[in-house]
């Protein structure tokens, strides 16, 4: 049981840190898109 719980919290450990990557890497690609957008 201690060991599955273990598990889970790994899991969405993992899966919040690749979620919050792809979001990085979502908002550097789109950012400067957006302010060239917004400023011309």
């Amino acid at each position: 049981m201690v060991v599955f719980l273990a598990a889970v919290a790994f899991a969405a450990r993992a899966g919040l840190f690749a979620f919050a990557a792809g979001f990085g890497a979502w908002a550097i690609t789109l950012l400067p898109i957006f302010v060239g957008g917004m400023s011309s």
